[in-house]
C-alpha cells in the first residue's frame, strides 16, 4: 500500500508511484506485458464535486482504476469504476495532488491469474 505522501508531482500515469512491500521499494511502470488492476483506498468525500477538496480522517471506499490518471504540473484526474459505473474524478477540471491527498489513502496492485 502506498501512502499519499508517495504519490509525486509531475508523475505520468503510474510510472513514478512507488510500492512498499516485503522487497522494498520497487516502480511500478506503465506498459509492462501484463496488465495490473489497481484499488485505490479513499474517502467517498473525492467522488463528488461538492466535498472532493474536504478533509478527511480515514478511508471508507474502494475504487478501481479504470484508466491511467493523468497528472500534470502538480494537478491530477483519472477515472475509476465505482457504484458500478464509471466515474471521473473530478467530474471537471483537475485536482491539485494536496487537495487528491485529502481523502486518498493509498492503493492495493495486482496481475489476475485467472484465465
Amino acid at each position: 500500500m502506498v501512502p499519499p505522501g508517495r504519490l509525486r508531482r509531475g508523475a505520468r500515469g503510474f510510472e513514478h508511484l512507488r510500492l512498499q512491500g516485503p522487497q522494498g521499494d520497487r516502480g511500478v511502470r506503465a506498459g509492462r506485458a501484463r496488465r495490473r488492476d489497481v484499488c485505490l483506498f479513499v474517502h467517498t468525500n473525492i467522488l463528488y464535486d461538492t466535498t472532493n477538496k474536504h478533509n478527511s480522517h480515514y478511508w471508507n471506499h474502494c475504487v478501481v482504476v479504470d484508466e491511467p490518471p493523468e497528472v500534470r504540473n502538480g494537478r491530477i484526474s483519472l477515472k475509476v469504476y465505482t457504484y458500478g459505473g464509471v466515474t471521473r474524478i473530478p467530474t471537471v477540471g483537475t485536482l491539485s495532488l494536496e487537495e487528491f491527498s485529502r481523502n486518498f489513502y493509498g492503493y492495493v496492485s495486482g496481475q489476475p491469474t485467472f484465465k
